[in-house]
């Protein structure tokens, strides 16, 4: 059984072979004890699989740019395959005792979007799922059938997690407000957050809500602070300096990754955001 970096026993199980092809792997599950140690687990290189994690007890830190969470029990999260940097540890002053399964292929890709879950973070108030996490790890490595079953679970997970999703990313924008604008100004932000990476229009999603670009912009200013563009900038900014400091990509790839029309017009933009341009910024992080 491997050793935890606290030195604890970890009840981890590896799996093998998978289904359809190999278009779905179960690769690891786990479900520690209750007492669950302390352990810090920064990950500064996104691994080349989807985690999903569930808090059973205590709390922690975890950084998606550009959120920060402090999950809590029945708390739920899943970590992104490679390209999008993250960390969490557990909380000294509370330590958490989660359990977890490691997932790769296609076909999670494929749920994922299914299910509009790609741009889901942290999901909270889901004890109701913890049963899953459980019948996952009590999966045989030794049956032929283990990798189907894992599928078909990872499956339920996700279908219960899409009617969340839209609750989650309205409280990460803000709590929505009962008349209709308000619902549009948490929904437009949601939009933004999820595009940091995507080509976004606040012109197509007015048209595709009926709302008024002007009214809507306005109302946006009003909550936020900040007009919808500059937001969707200052995101895209921060999840810029997440990828010079964790990760290895070329100032081109990220230019690229985050819609800068080229690598100058990047440079330029996050220097003058930042103060310093983006090879000095990864110099100064020690990356």
């Amino acid at each position: 059984m491997p050793a935890s970096p606290d030195g604890a026993q970890t009840p981890i199980k590896i799996f093998s072979g998978g289904v359809a092809d190999e278009g779905f792997r179960l690769l690891l599950s786990a479900f520690p004890a209750a007492e669950g140690k302390t352990r810090i687990l920064t990950d500064s290189m996104t691994p080349a699989c989807w985690i999903i994690e569930y808090v059973i007890k205590g709390r922690g830190f975890l950084q998606m740019p550009p959120f920060d969470y402090h999950p809590g029990p029945g708390d739920l999260y899943i970590l992104p395959k490679q390209g999008q940097p993250y960390s969490f540890h557990s909380d000294p002053a509370d330590p958490w005792s989660k359990a977890c399964f490691l997932v790769d292929g296609p076909l999670v890709e494929r749920l994922l979007d299914a299910y509009g879950l790609r741009g889901g973070r942290l999901f909270s108030g889901c004890e109701d799922l913890l049963w899953i996490f459980k019948k996952v790890y009590s999966l045989k490595n030794t049956r032929a059938d283990s990798q189907f079953e894992a599928l078909v679970l990872v499956n339920t997970l996700f279908n219960a997690l899409r009617g969340r999703n839209a609750e989650t990313k309205e409280e990460a924008s803000g709590t929505a407000k009962a008349d209709g604008k308000d619902d549009l100004v948490a929904r437009l932000r949601a939009y933004l957050d999820d595009g940091v990476e995507a080509e976004v229009s606040v012109t197509a999603f007015c048209l595709a809500a009926k709302a008024n670009k002007s009214s809507l912009t306005r109302s946006f200013r009003n909550r936020y602070g900040t007009a919808p563009y500059a937001y969707l900038m200052a995101c895209r900014v921060e999840r810029a300096g997440a990828f010079l400091k964790f990760s290895s990509m070329s100032i081109k790839e990220i230019a690229s990754r985050l819609r800068f029309t080229d690598q100058y017009h990047f440079s330029n933009y996050f220097k003058r955001k930042k103060g310093l341009p983006p090879s000095a910024f990864r110099a100064k992080a020690g990356v």
